[in-house]
């Protein structure tokens, strides 16, 4: 587990927001080219409220998302970064194998934040979804 979750968790645990909000941005998931950089803290900044969001209002699925993916018929466009979480790799090799419709698409050098690390190739991947290339 990459140190990121380890500080996260505690900042989060002590209901420190504005730490979580400093240790998100500085992990190597939301590394992004530098023009990139204010936008993603301000992203991130801008999702505080998810950090106060009671667990036991969450509604957990049943029976849970992993085991009804093969009944998913809608194409779904799966695309991963080579350089991203191997964890967050894992997932999407996942859905790319078991959703009924999938196109996995790995980007070559992408990070977490595809959109930002990795624009052209990003682009490219959704319009030929699509059909718009």
């Amino acid at each position: 587990m990459p140190p990121l979750f380890a500080d996260l968790g505690a900042a989060l645990r002590a209901h420190d927001y504005d730490k979580a909000n400093e240790v998100l941005p500085a992990s190597s998931i939301m590394s992004v080219p530098p023009e990139s950089a204010d936008r993603v803290r301000s992203m991130v900044q801008g999702n505080t409220r998810l950090w106060t969001i009671p667990y036991s209002l969450v509604r957990q699925l049943s029976p849970p998302a992993t085991e009804r993916l093969e009944t998913i018929r809608t194409p779904a466009l799966v695309l991963v970064g080579e350089n991203d979480l191997e964890a967050v790799r894992s997932q999407g090799r996942l859905l790319g194998q078991r959703l009924a419709d999938a196109r996995l698409v790995t980007i070559a050098g992408g990070g977490h934040l595809l959109n930002l690390t990795s624009p052209d190739a990003f682009r490219e991947a959704v319009t030929a979804f699509l059909g718009l290339s």
